[in-house]
């Protein structure tokens, strides 16, 4: 045994340590080493080296300056004049300083809210300010402005009387000054303003007061004024000397010099008149009486004027000139005056009216003589001796067209009223596309629509193409017209216009894409959409962390591993080990509970599972005859904390289009194995016999799990994930209620992609092949349904780029439908009749037809293309496009039968989301862009072909938009389960796990379902 000699290696240690230590020199923080200082003289200077980490002294004569560690300033200290002053310590010389490391380590600094004494009685209130005490003034006043108030020095205030202006208060007295310490009145104020109209007297309190004296009598000074009294303060004149002798042809005066004086206005009486005399009286004023002298008015219109009672009167002269056409008249300026007027008058001749004077004499009217007699078939004259004259002209009613029949109306004039006939009406002949075509394109290339347009009636005037004017050629009526089509359903609207302005149109629909789709019932995937449908699993829908109900994938797993029999792991006849004269059998292994954990992962999803809290019996049989000697046979048992399984679950889609699961890295940990026996020597030989047990067990153990793994769990995932698929048949009801059209939608897996959280988001996206189909065929034999090619591919509504699955990966679960995918479902619908029926009038709704003349109504629909939903061109909408759904209709209206062929083309918003039973609805709103050609097949009915359409158009349209749902769903499917029930040892059907859907969204011909699982 190696000895000890811990406390020596100490005791040497320390002896190393001190003689390490027994140096003749010291070492400061800074590394520098510092001997004794001498300065090898006396001592007769001061020692002092400024030094603070230095003890400084006079050794033999000799200073000696020793470096002292604790002397020295530390790092939170100022060294100022080779003084250590700890941070924040005051200056004891100023108050007002303090050491700061911070601001500065070598001086003080200003420390403004220190407490300080300026010294100085007079001031109070000191503080620091930039380092130094300072005081506000100290305030000495009395009140009193008798005394000048100071501090005397010492802290006191002093008051001393002085002479200085003041006021004593009495504003009667002027000057006052100061004496004694009070203020001493002055002289006596004068309050005389020199006005007999006032009294003058003082009030200490207002000063001087002036108070009128009204009514008192007083003198102006003006010789003109007889009488003058007082009124507020002024001397105002009453009465005033009028001077009058009484005499009106005189101006009375006052002057304040002279007294009354008297002016003559006798000459001022002049009236102008040369019919008056003038004169003034003394009594009546101006007087001015008449004369009978010769005079002039100033009038040219009279003669012999002279005055007479004081105007000037003269004979007037002759003006009448004996002319109708003039107006006779005199002005006095200008004399007499014979002007041309405008009245009627009559030139003799019967065919003016409304003659009129002009320039002296009568004018013919400008107005003839009304001949009109209302008759456009005849022409009016008229003879200057007779009057009107009226000749027929019918004759010249005749166009030469033989589409017309001519006559004239007194009203309107010729009738030229185009014969119905079909010869006489435009006719539209489409040589391509033909009706109901499937085209196959290429991109940028448009689609060039031939034909010819011809009327009997004449020349085509106007022909357009979906508003487009369209050249024809005048001698073969030929025309070809490009037409950029879109993606999905295409309508042409032909109208052309003849000579005559008879109108006619055609309607007809073709599909066109560059790729197109057509699946077969007996071939499973042909013809399918790849990837048509898209599922993510977000990390919450693999494993929420959620007890249950299973509400996520981890419950698959939970189910699983409850259920093991981790008994069946081992055969109790058989020895898990033979060791030390004993067979060890493990009769039982039983668990209390199971935690697992799923996890996305770049390859698929990482497991973790733990059996936890596992149990069982041991059972040790003898085999020597020494076990024998020291007890026998025994029991015992083993404990297990935890068995903790991890592997990766790899995700792959195999050839067969199905989704597989292996196992990979997969590794098994036993956390904590207790093993006892009931026999105490038995127990004793565990400490040997353990690891052969652990051996045997632990072995077992991994082996059995990791097959339960692959042989299971994986498969068990694998058919989880592959009921994802869409695999189901659904009844869509026809459109006239008559049945219902089954349609199979199916799907299987083409690609899978998981993922992390880094960069996330994290879970696994599926995509799927999918395909619908009806297994009976409803549309009838041949032409145009046989011919047509599928469903038309989106093609990223040919902009040159591949459609793509969009899958936004936002919410815990989401299924994607491509819109080629919601087309095939919407084909296989046509193609088992959705389109076929016979429409009964009741569907109209309450109308009653026989308001418009109708009785006896059929309507056979036929749909001649399928319906696709499309978001190309309609502004990113998703619209159904149904083309050329054709009606033959027969009818009799008022009486007449008809029989017609009509072509109907239209759209209406389409969705596809959450149904209100948590199933996928196809919902259809309400129609718009509605084209409609109506063709009646005899012509004897052309006449109600206008009528027809008009009535279609209000009451057959909105009838179709409420086959179609009116915004109710039109039909809808159930969306795939999971059944757990086997993998928990239950029923089928007992434990699902089933989609809840929570909204929808649209992007890039996609539509996406958001939800989780439930």
């Amino acid at each position: 045994m190696r000895p000890n000699h811990g406390p020596l290696w100490v005791i040497l240690c320390v002896f190393a340590l001190m003689y390490g230590c027994a140096d003749d020199t010291t070492s400061n923080s800074s590394g520098n080493n510092r001997a004794n200082n001498t300065n090898n003289g006396d001592c007769s200077s001061d020692c002092n080296d400024d030094d603070a980490c230095t003890e400084d002294a006079c050794v033999e004569g000799q200073c000696v300056n020793t470096y002292e560690e604790t002397l020295c300033c530390t790092a939170d200290q100022c060294e100022i004049d080779g003084e250590c002053y700890d941070n924040g310590e005051a200056s004891a010389d100023n108050p007002c300083q303090v050491c700061l490391v911070a601001v500065d380590a070598a001086a003080w600094s200003s420390d403004a809210t220190a407490t300080c004494d300026d010294g100085d009685p007079c001031t109070m209130d000191d503080v620091c300010v930039a380092g130094q005490c300072e005081g506000s003034p100290f305030v000495c006043d009395d009140g009193n402005p008798c005394t000048d108030d100071v501090c005397d020095g010492a802290g006191a205030c002093e008051f001393n009387n002085n002479t200085a202006p003041c006021e004593d208060g009495d504003l009667c007295t002027d000057g006052d000054t100061c004496g004694g310490g009070t203020c001493q009145s002055g002289q006596a104020a004068t309050c005389d303003d020199q006005n007999g109209c006032t009294t003058d007297s003082c009030d200490p309190a207002t000063g001087c007061v002036n108070t009128p004296e009204d009514g008192v009598s007083c003198d102006d000074g003006d010789i003109c004024s007889t009488a003058s009294v007082c009124e507020n303060g002024v001397c105002i004149v009453s009465e005033v000397d009028s001077c009058d002798d009484s005499d009106v042809c005189t101006i009375d005066f006052c002057d304040s010099a002279d007294g009354c004086g008297h002016d003559d206005i006798s000459d001022r009486c002049a009236d102008s008149n040369p019919c008056t005399d003038e004169a003034c009286d003394a009594a009546q004023g101006c007087i001015y009486p008449f004369n009978t002298d010769a005079c002039d008015d100033g009038s040219l219109c009279t003669m012999m004027d002279t005055c007479s009672q004081g105007s000037c009167v003269g004979t007037p002269v002759p003006v009448d000139d004996g002319n109708l056409c003039t107006d006779d008249a005199c002005d006095p300026a200008t004399g007499v005056m014979n002007v041309p007027n405008t009245l009627p008058c009559d030139d003799n001749d019967a065919c003016t009216v409304g003659d009129t004077c002009g320039s002296g004499s009568c004018q013919p009217g400008t107005t003839p003589l009304a001949c009109d007699d209302n008759d456009v078939c005849t022409t009016d004259s008229c003879d200057s001796a007779s009057g009107c004259v009226f000749t027929d002209i019918s004759s010249t009613c005749d166009d030469g067209n033989a589409c017309t029949t001519d006559s004239c109306d007194a009203v309107n004039g010729c009738q030229n009223t185009v014969i119905l006939s079909f010869a006489c009406r435009p006719t539209i002949t489409v040589t391509y596309p033909p009706r109901a075509a499937t085209i196959t394109g290429t991109l940028g290339q448009p689609v060039v629509v031939t034909g010819t347009v011809a009327s009997g009636a004449g020349a085509i005037s106007t022909f357009t193409i979906n508003g487009v004017n369209v050249a024809v050629d005048p001698a073969t009526g030929a025309f070809s017209h490009a037409y950029t089509p879109r993606v999905g359903s295409n309508t042409l609207v032909f109208e052309a216009v003849d000579a005559l302005t008879t109108e006619e149109n055609r309607v007809q629909a073709f599909h066109w894409s560059t790729d197109y789709t057509l699946p077969n019932a007996a071939m499973p995937g042909v013809g399918s959409v790849d990837p048509g449908l898209g599922i993510w699993l977000g990390q919450q829908t693999i494993d929420s962390g959620q007890p249950p109900p299973p509400t996520h994938l981890a419950a698959i797993f939970e189910g699983v591993f409850a259920n093991l029999d981790i008994s069946s792991f081992f055969d109790s006849s058989t020895p898990i080990t033979s060791s030390a004269g004993y067979d060890i059998y493990l009769t039982s292994l039983s668990f209390n509970d199971t935690d697992v954990a799923l996890q996305a992962t770049d390859t698929g999803i990482a497991i973790q599972a733990a059996i936890l809290d596992i149990s069982g019996d041991l059972v040790f049989d003898c085999t020597s005859f020494g076990c024998l000697l020291l007890g026998g046979d025994s029991t015992g048992g083993l404990d297990i904390d935890s068995i903790v399984v991890t592997a990766d679950l790899v995700f792959t889609v195999q050839p067969d289009n199905t989704i597989a699961v292996t196992i990979q890295n997969s590794n098994t940990s036993i956390n904590n194995l207790n093993i006892f026996s009931n026999n105490g020597f038995t127990n004793f030989l565990l400490s040997i016999i353990e690891p052969f047990i652990l051996g045997g067990i632990v072995g077992d153990l991994e082996t059995e799990l990791n097959t339960q793994l692959n042989s299971a769990v994986g498969p068990l995932l694998g058919d989880a994930f592959n009921a994802l698929a869409f695999n189901l048949v659904f009844d869509l009801p026809k459109l006239d209620g008559s049945g219902t059209v089954s349609v199979a939608l199916e799907s299987d897996f083409s690609s899978s992609d998981f993922n992390d959280a880094s960069p996330g988001p994290q879970g696994g996206q599926l995509d799927l092949r999918a395909w619908a189909t009806a297994a009976t065929r409803g549309v009838p034999a041949g032409s145009p349904f046989d011919q047509n090619l599928g469903v038309p591919m989106r093609i990223d509504c040919a902009s040159g780029m591949t459609q793509a699955m969009v899958v936004p990966q936002s919410a815990p679960l989401e299924i994607v439908f491509a819109d080629d995918t919601i087309n095939q479902i919407l084909r296989a619908a046509w193609w088992g009749g959705f389109l076929q029926f016979p429409l009964d009038p009741a569907a109209l709704g309450s109308v009653d037809l026989s308001q418009f003349g109708v009785s006896n109504l059929n309507l056979d629909v036929s749909g001649w293309l399928p319906p696709v939903a499309a978001d190309c061109g309609t502004g990113g909408q998703l619209l159904l496009q149904i083309g050329d759904l054709r009606i033959d209709a027969t009818l009799d209206l008022f009486g007449q039968p008809i029989t017609a062929i009509v072509y109907v083309s239209f759209e209406a918003p389409i969705s596809l989301g959450p149904g209100p039973s948590g199933d996928i609805a196809i919902t259809v709103s309400s129609i718009q862009n509605v084209n409609l050609e109506v063709s009646v097949q005899d012509e004897a009915s052309l006449g109600a072909e206008a009528a027809l359409q008009s009535l279609l158009e209000t009451e057959l349209v909105p009838a179709l938009g409420g086959l179609l749902g009116g915004g109710q769903p039109l039909a809808s499917f159930p969306l795939p389960e999971i059944d757990l029930s086997s993998a928990l040892g239950q029923p089928p059907g007992t434990s699902l796990i089933s989609i809840a859907t929570s909204g929808s969204t649209r992007s890039g011909g996609n539509t996406i379902i958001s939800g989780a699982l439930q």
